[in-house]
């Protein structure tokens, strides 16, 4: 009898703490070990897919390259846990604690995370394709490189987290803390970031050609104070009633721009382009404007 059939009766007669259990390689497809405790776990290429283990306890289990595939780990506490490589796709982790999870190269398309804690965790070039994200707790996690195309990410905390060239094509940002974060270099094409709070952000040569007509608003206003847009693409965005006070808008390109009645008190826009941009009732009190383009067309030195 080989370790996962004698877990399995184990488990089956009552027994549910397994902390430290070797399961290398282990075939645990479609069964039920919910509330289970696998905690310093050796699970490495596991396949657990199809399973149940919601509400269980894998802190620090080592699942790396495991295929989870449909999983049910809903309100699992999985801190610290090993995930990088693993296969998450269509896996049920809402509610679950991902705190300090290495989630690197991880695959999670189609899963759903909702309100799960991921706070400090590793998600660098993970596959987050149509995640569902809502309400979700990311502080200082690691999203670099990662692709969440199509994610939901609406109401979540992303406080200073590291989206460093990430791809967020069509992402939902509405409601979402943005509050610190670095999205240089990253792709927010067609995302929807209404009623998100951006600030403090670092967005440098950030892509925002498609948010057209969308708007980044707090209480009614677009919230972009202190921000970091130094060369930015807000190209035909519409920022209007946009509070930009103390802004960084160096190199930008912000040609048709819509910024009416925008604050731009103590804005930097050294070498930006604002070539056809509506800046009628705007405040534009001390401007850095230095090669600065102008709506004219005529060059501000």
């Amino acid at each position: 009898m080989n370790h996962a059939d004698t877990l399995c009766n184990q488990y089956e007669s009552g027994q549910r703490d397994f902390s430290k259990v070797d399961l290398p390689r282990a075939e645990l497809i479609n069964v039920d070990l919910s509330s289970v405790i696998l905690n310093r776990a050796d699970m490495r290429w596991i396949n657990l897919s199809g399973s149940t283990l919601k509400e269980g306890s894998l802190c620090r289990a080592d699942l790396s390259n495991s295929k989870l595939i449909g999983t049910n780990l809903s309100s699992a506490n999985l801190s610290g846990a090993d995930l990088s490589d693993a296969d998450l796709s269509w896996a049920n982790l809402s509610g679950a604690n991902l705190s300090r999870c290495d989630l690197t190269n991880a695959n999670l398309n189609q899963a759903n995370v909702s309100f799960a804690d991921l706070s400090g965790a590793n998600l660098s070039n993970a596959i987050l394709r149509n995640i569902n994200l809502v309400g979700a707790h990311l502080n200082r996690t690691n999203l670099t490189h990662a692709k969440l195309m199509d994610a939901n990410l609406s109401k979540a905390n992303l406080s200073k987290a590291d989206l460093s060239d990430c791809k967020l094509y069509d992402a939902d940002l509405s409601k979402a803390v943005m509050q610190g974060i670095n999205l240089s270099e990253a792709n927010l094409r067609g995302a929807n970031l209404n009623g998100a709070v951006l600030r403090d952000v670092k967005v440098s040569e950030i892509t925002l050609t498609e948010l057209q007509r969308q708007s980044i608003y707090r209480n009614n206003k677009i919230d972009l104070r202190l921000a970091d847009l130094s060369g930015a693409d807000l190209s035909g965005a519409n920022l209007e009633g946009a509070d930009l006070r103390f802004a960084a808008l160096n190199g930008a390109d912000m040609s048709s721009i819509n910024l009416q009645e925008a604050s731009l008190t103590d804005v930097y826009l050294q070498g930006a382009n604002l070539k056809r941009a509506n800046l009628s009732s705007s405040i534009l009190s001390r401007v850095y404007f230095q090669e600065t383009i102008m709506p004219d067309g005529s060059v501000r030195n």
